[in-house]
Parts: structure tokens; sequence; C-alpha cells
């Protein structure tokens, strides 16, 4: 059973929040950000998974596989992870990675605070 955590990216200010639970964020996301609209925020949840730095891997992280080409974004699709090209569009299970040798695994950014790292790449 995976540890349920959510961090958030403000659209408005381009800046990341700190890692929650299941608990109170509204303040702590008050005291970081100052009042802001939710609609100016996007809700990353973690996978559960971690890469092979230890590294938590939440929802828009854009990971590199050692055993496939390119790099793919993590997304949340039909109540699931899975692997994405650039356009969103499903090219694999989460159960990749989950499977995977953790040592293949690499978050090399994700698509908030680095959106050219899919441009560039091809994904």
């Amino acid at each position: 059973m995976r540890e349920i955590k959510f961090k958030f990216w403000n659209k408005k200010l381009h800046e990341m929040s700190g890692v929650f639970g299941l608990g109170v964020v509204w303040e702590y996301l008050v005291d970081q950000w100052g009042i802001f609209n939710w609609e100016d925020v996007q809700k990353l949840q973690y996978t559960g998974l971690k890469d092979k730095n230890g590294k938590e891997i939440y929802e828009g992280d854009v990971v590199k596989l050692d055993s496939w080409e390119g790099v793919q974004q993590i997304v949340f699709i039909e109540g699931a992870f899975c692997l994405a090209d650039k356009h969103g569009l499903y090219v694999g299970d989460i159960h990749y990675i989950n499977h995977a040798d953790k040592n293949q695994v690499t978050i090399i950014g994700n698509i908030w605070e680095n959106p050219e790292l899919l441009k560039e790449a091809g994904a």
C-alpha cells in the first residue's frame, strides 16, 4: 500500500510547494504563497515509487528508463498512474517502473518547472 502524498504547482507564481500528506494543506500553502486561487494550482499525487536516487516520483515528473528510448512523463489516467509521451498520450503502465530494476529509472525534471524536457527529447 502506498503512502498518499501530494505536492502542488502554482501556475501563476511558477512555484512548487512542499510535500503533504492527507492533513490540512490550505494553511501551509497560504503561508508559502499568500492568498491564491485554486484554479492557479495543479495538484500532483505521489505514485508510491522512487527513482534510482531515492527521489519520490509524482504526477508530471519526466523520467528516463534506461531500457526505453527517450523520456516519458508520469500521468494519472482513468484511475491509474501511467507513462505518457510529450502529448500526455499513454505509452505504458507504471508497473514498468514498479517491476523494473530501480537502478534504471531516473527523474530528470517535471513538466511544470522543465517543460522543455519533453520538447527537446522528442518523447
